[in-house]
């Protein structure tokens, strides 16, 4: 016979499943055009899952929520080749930090030129889809409301 515990500790699994299940439904996610009209300015990234073909970036991104750490993930999925024929943003060969506003990109081998949140949101948009990329992103907005954005 199965004790009331367990059958407590059971029923709490069930509905906090159907009710995670029930949340993941009702995602509303932003269409890409509905982006130039949302402010993103102080927004943080909470949670963004990356995919190439198989390889899949899932990122929890630092506390910051940095939108640069992003764009850094998609831009190290590339090729040499495919990042200088998609990239918008200035970039140049080398360490060039602190010169000109360039920072270094660990994982590009490139230094870049940063921009403000929502160029840095396009060029994801943009590297995103040019280079045949998938994405699922949560972002809290500066008002703390969370909206979610997806390119499959």
């Amino acid at each position: 016979m199965t004790s009331p515990n367990t059958l407590s500790l059971l029923l709490k699994n069930l509905v906090n499943f159907f009710f995670l299940s029930y949340i993941e439904e009702k995602k509303q996610y932003l269409k890409e055009k509905e982006i130039q009209y949302t402010d993103f300015k102080k927004s943080k990234i909470k949670d963004c899952t990356i995919k190439k073909g198989i390889e899949t970036i899932k990122r929890k991104p630092n506390p910051s929520g940095n939108w640069t750490n992003v764009l850094n993930d998609v831009n190290s999925a590339l090729s040499r080749q495919e990042f200088m024929a998609t990239t918008t943003f200035k970039y140049a060969e080398g360490n060039l930090k602190g010169v000109k506003g360039f920072r270094w990109r660990e994982g590009c081998g490139f230094s870049t030129q940063n921009k403000d949140t929502p160029a840095t949101f396009k060029e994801i948009v943009d590297m995103v889809k040019k280079n045949k990329m998938t994405i699922d992103m949560s972002i809290q907005k500066a008002d703390g409301k969370i909206v979610h954005f997806k390119i499959e």
